[in-house]
């Protein structure tokens, strides 16, 4: 059965009946089982948002470093219900969030690489645009700081890239799915990466009611990568940085609960990832 789409930021609540409302005291408790499962599914959790109904300019990460993510406006008139939970929307034009940089965001020191993934609830609007998800890509000249990128192209394909700094602008590893995503559709994406220096060290996989399970199937790597290095960046969420030092590659659509974690999750960890998803915000992926 597909999911019933998130149109826009007007839509009314999807909410069956009977079902715990977002910001109710049931819907309350629905989110707190949902941020255990998901802090449960790693020993280390590096970075977890799961939007909170009464934020406005900044939301605090769940996990234990309380990252502040400081938005680019107020995010109160944002909010779209689904399920006991709620997405944020993003214009694609000036909406992002930043969160500090941390060495712990970092997966790599030049020399050897680090095991990580990234996960994310999201519904995308296709425009044609590169749209980042989640990202340490900060292309400002004279001070690049690149290390890793989640996002979609300008076709809508979903990319993981991993990269090395030190060795170019542009040398990488990673994964494409190459076949675009289905635009108002509630979803899991996750991109794993093993630590290592090939693009077959990064997967992706979609749970979307037709993708369900791994999908990539195009490299997506250039020039030779040796590893990942501890850069000074900030933790982008829904945009990147470009070289003028602006935000860049925005977000279009929602996004629900995203998550950094350190290790590469298995698949049983993924699956569980997609159930804890399914009963928190009332989707069949």
């Amino acid at each position: 059965m597909r999911n019933r789409p998130i149109l826009s930021r007007e839509a009314p609540p999807v909410i069956r009946s009977g079902f715990p409302r977002a910001g109710s005291l049931s819907g309350t408790q629905k989110r707190r089982e949902f941020i255990a499962g998901l802090l449960s599914l790693s020993l280390d959790t590096r970075q977890l948002m799961v939007p909170l109904l009464t934020d406005t300019v900044s939301s605090t990460s769940v996990d234990d470093n309380g990252r502040t993510i400081t938005w680019d406006a107020t995010i109160a008139s944002r909010f779209i219900t689904q399920g006991s939970g709620s997405f944020i929307s993003f214009d694609g034009a000036t909406n992002y969030g930043t969160s500090p940089d941390a060495a712990n965001m970092s997966f790599g020191d030049g020399t050897l690489g680090e095991p990580f993934s990234i996960y994310q609830w999201l519904s995308l609007t296709a425009d044609a645009n590169v749209k980042a998800i989640l990202a340490r890509h900060d292309l400002t000249t004279g001070v690049t700081n690149l290390e890793w990128s989640f996002h979609l192209d300008a076709s809508e394909k979903l990319v993981g890239q991993v990269f090395d700094d030190s060795e170019g602008t542009d040398v990488r590893v990673g994964r494409t799915f190459n076949t675009a995503l289905a635009a108002s559709t509630p979803m899991l994406v996750v991109m794993t990466y093993s630590g290592g220096a090939t693009n077959g060290s990064v997967k992706l996989y979609v749970f979307d009611g037709t993708n369900v399970g791994q999908v990539d199937d195009t490299d997506a790597g250039n020039g030779a990568f040796v590893a990942m290095e501890n850069k000074a960046g900030l933790t982008y969420i829904g945009a990147r940085e470009a070289a003028s030092g602006a935000a860049t590659n925005f977000f279009n659509g929602a996004l629900g609960a995203g998550g950094l974690v350190k290790g590469e999750l298995d698949a049983n960890q993924i699956q569980s990832l997609r159930h804890f998803g399914n009963a928190y915000y009332d989707l069949r992926v």
